[in-house]
């Protein structure tokens, strides 16, 4: 059965949480985190997908629910992750994971000025973001919730961040 998280308000203790799932050590290391109305776990230990592709990798998958209510389901880690607007490029990084592309007022950290910009995150070329085919769209909830349907009818998985 797959592991469901709640995105909390604070996106980068979620980041670390999703991109830190692989990296979990042998130990039982619980993370808990409360806020006044849900509670969340995940237990590295019993969460760490197996990349065999066996059905209990599959059984280990977790489902994350982002700010916009989706579920997004992950059997690892995600290769390649675009983002789309400074705060998710922001959050991303801060995590320690990289972009593939980012929007063009993405600028910290400096690297990544060096990829390819896909327009303003108010109106990005979602052309060119399918073209990338990243196993990730990452985007900003408030402002660019209109592009989640979209990119989700193209076949891509997309998070809503919140900060």
């Amino acid at each position: 059965m797959a592991k469901i998280l709640k995105i909390p308000v604070y996106l980068s203790l979620s980041f670390a949480l999703l991109f830190g799932i692989a990296c979990g050590s042998d130990q039982d290391d619980s993370l808990e985190e409360t806020d006044s109305s849900k509670k969340t776990s995940l237990n590295t230990n019993t969460d760490v997908p197996d990349s065999s592709g066996t059905a209990e990798a599959k059984a280990k998958a977790v489902i994350v629910i982002d700010a916009l209510g989706n579920e997004i389901e992950f059997d690892g880690i995600p290769d390649k992750v675009a983002t789309i607007s400074p705060t998710a490029t922001e959050m991303l990084y801060a995590a320690g994971g990289v972009s593939v592309l980012r929007d063009r007022a993405s600028k910290y950290p400096a690297e990544v000025t060096e990829l390819p910009n896909v327009g303003s995150a108010y109106n990005p070329s979602i052309e060119e973001i399918v073209k990338a085919k990243p196993d990730l769209v990452i985007i900003e909830a408030l402002t660019q919730a209109r592009f989640s349907p979209v990119l989700a009818q193209a076949g891509l998985k997309v998070m809503a961040v919140k900060a």
